[in-house]
């Protein structure tokens, strides 16, 4: 089977995403093939173990949060690592009630995590487009590096406030 989960402190268990856990083991004396014998069906338990004690994280959960009374849709680009290398993707749009706050998710359904967002939102009445072309850093810079420690992974949180 394909199994990958996540908590709210940043801890991610991705290692069987992309990658098959056997259920069964191979049997020797069945020529190696996946099967056992038994009166009944056995059950498997897969236990995930959260990591303890301070982490360094580069990047941040992000959330948004509209406080005008109309509904926005949001485009949102994100720089964050995918196989160790650092690149913009997209998330799917998605549209926050008015007075609402929303955790943004990846394409794959998975807390959004990322150094810098941009993005819009749009309502039939106005656009909020400031960090659209300019990058908002939502890890800072310290030493030349986008890092920070913590026991879970931070996150940011960005209000969009009704305009006057």
């Amino acid at each position: 089977m394909r199994l990958w989960a996540e908590s709210k402190d940043g801890d991610r268990w991705l290692q069987h995403k992309n990658e098959d856990l056997w259920l069964v083991d191979k049997n020797p004396k069945l020529k190696s093939e996946r099967v056992y014998v038994a009166e009944q069906f056995g059950a498997y338990t897969h236990t995930f173990r959260p990591q303890t004690g301070v982490r360094q994280f580069s990047e941040r959960t992000v959330t948004l949060r509209n406080k005008t009374d109309k509904k926005l849709k949001v485009s949102l680009d994100y720089l964050s690592f995918e196989d160790g290398n650092l690149r913009w993707r997209s998330a799917p749009d998605f549209e926050i009630p008015p007075k609402a706050t929303v955790e943004v998710r990846d394409k794959e359904d998975l807390l959004l995590r990322a150094q810098a967002i941009k993005f819009k939102a749009v309502s039939p009445e106005f656009t909020f487009q400031a960090h659209w072309t300019t990058p908002l850093w939502i890890v800072d810079a310290v030493e030349g590096r986008r890092v920070y420690r913590g026991s879970k992974i931070g996150n940011y949180l960005h209000t969009l406030e009704p305009l006057e």
